[in-house]
């Protein structure tokens, strides 16, 4: 690669607009059902029977949101963020289908160095 791009981030939004993503009661309800009895399984092979996952599904259901959020970008970005973003992800798929480079071993080089 012979340069670097910057790209700057203007948000369109005020920080105190923005809504987090939340699991919505059915999904939360879906997941519990499904994944109960591995909770249990792991709780009990590798927790000492303390119910710390178990507890996570029922917390992720106590917690959830009525009806689903939206997750279409165009309810939470403006027009500029959203070609920022598609900006971004070409720059990042261009340079990944670079073959001389080495990608994986670079972001594991990478990441290493972080945690040091």
């Amino acid at each position: 690669m012979a340069g670097i791009l910057v790209i700057f981030w203007i948000p369109c939004r005020a920080p105190a607009s923005t809504v987090r993503l939340a699991l919505h009661k059915s999904l939360a309800e879906e997941i519990r059902e499904t994944y109960l009895e591995d909770a249990r399984a792991l709780d009990r092979d590798f927790f000492d029977g303390a119910p710390l996952l178990e507890a996570d599904l029922d917390r992720a259901l106590r917690d959830a949101v009525d009806t689903a959020q939206s997750v279409d970008p165009a309810d939470h970005l403006c027009d500029a963020e959203q070609r920022t973003l598609a900006a971004m992800a070409t720059i990042v798929s261009e340079m990944l289908q670079q073959k001389e480079v080495d990608w994986p071993r670079v972001f594991r080089g990478r990441r290493l160095a972080d945690l040091q």
